[in-house]
């Protein structure tokens, strides 16, 4: 069953929160996102599946890192707040730490945190307060932004990782791998031959089994990682659309243009001004 790819960050933004509610056993439908995605469950159980099945509950946080594939199998009564992440678009000091985070789960560590009695609400407590400045374009709100998401960084870093018995397949770590390589080295003109070389398989063979396991190619994955930075550059720096393409790996800044209005429907330099303003 071939993924479906699904993004919770429609105008690329770094941050989105969501709200999900459920009762009901949903249709098993593979997804993955394109961005880091932190889940924090309020009431009710569920059974998810993403490289083993976990069992969720009351307080539990769950880790699901961007091109993992991932369904919910089912829930019972599920209330819960979701948090949508641009790993790189963060503050280095959350942005990292949260990277090191999804990177041990790719790897195979166990993507269910536990919280002390009582942090669950003063997550929640957090995210809502982070949904509140996302909402109003208020002074000073991307220093509020920064300062909640390291809050909220740090709660992760301390909560313990819950035991697990299933481990991950060989070829789900080898796609987690691979991902790796891409966040890294994207920008480097890499392309499916480099990413296969470093995982030491065929070209081909790590084709198949990416585009089967996530739903995307490698090249698209490395154009959605380049794309990110690209954005980042627009709205954070000064630097020309030419100097823009160049450090993001791209033959041309015509290259840059076509590639950049497929992705957004716009041209980089319209979307710099409407996120700017």
């Amino acid at each position: 069953m071939t993924p479906h790819m699904i993004s919770h960050l429609p105008n690329h933004d770094r941050v989105a929160v969501r709200r999900f509610t459920a009762n009901h056993r949903p249709p098993c439908r593979m997804m993955v996102h394109d961005h880091a995605t932190i889940a924090l469950f309020l009431e009710g159980t569920s059974t998810f599946w993403m490289q083993g099945h976990y069992e969720l509950g009351t307080g539990d946080v769950l880790l699901v890192p961007a091109g993992t594939p991932h369904h919910n199998v089912e829930v019972r009564g599920v209330r819960s707040l979701g948090l949508s992440l641009c790993l790189s678009c963060l503050p280095d000091a959350p942005g990292q730490e949260l990277s090191e985070l999804f990177d041990a789960v790719r790897k195979g560590a166990c993507a269910r945190r536990q919280l002390q009695p009582g942090e669950p609400e003063e997550l929640e407590a957090l995210i809502l307060r982070l949904e509140q400045e996302l909402q109003t374009p208020a002074p000073g709100r991307k220093l509020a932004v920064d300062a909640l998401m390291t809050l909220l960084t740090v709660m992760l870093l301390r909560a313990s990782e819950a035991p697990r018995s299933e481990q991950r397949t060989g070829a789900s770590l080898l796609v987690a791998k691979a991902l790796r390589f891409v966040d890294l080295h994207a920008l480097e003109g890499i392309s499916l031959s480099d990413v296969a070389r470093h995982v030491a398989r065929s070209p081909a063979h790590l084709a198949a089994l990416v585009k089967d396991e996530t739903g995307e190619t490698v090249g698209g994955w490395i154009m959605r990682a380049r794309m990110t930075q690209c954005r980042q550059l627009l709205i954070h720096t000064d630097e020309t659309i030419e100097r823009i393409a160049d450090r993001c790996g791209f033959a041309s800044p015509s290259h840059f243009h076509r590639a950049f209005k497929k992705m957004h429907q716009m041209t980089p330099g319209q979307w710099r001004h409407a996120y700017r303003t």
